[in-house]
């Protein structure tokens, strides 16, 4: 799994561009594909940051012996400065 926020375009979006964050599903053979063609990967999104001055990012996660996967990310959102997030999820979150 990889957590990453995903930034739009050269001009940032509105208000910023760091206002998307996503975990994607993959396997190393797909990390390492040398084409789009050879990798498979689900995208999951986790979190969206709505400030005006948004800034999601800053993310680690862990997966647990059980199949539990944390993950942690800062945010501005709806707070006055940043905030750190957690979230839980499993597998299941992304296949049934």
């Amino acid at each position: 799994m990889i957590a990453h926020r995903f930034i739009l375009g050269r001009k940032g979006g509105f208000f910023g561009g760091h206002q998307n964050f996503f975990a994607a599903l993959t396997d190393k053979d797909s990390a390492l594909a040398q084409t789009r063609d050879d990798a498979q990967t689900r995208i999951l999104p986790i979190d969206f940051d709505r400030s005006p001055t948004s800034d999601t990012g800053y993310s680690g996660w862990v997966q647990f012996d059980d199949g539990e996967i944390y993950i942690a990310n800062y945010v501005v959102d709806d707070a006055p400065k940043g905030q750190i997030r957690g979230y839980a999820l499993s597998l299941a979150d992304f296949i049934l």
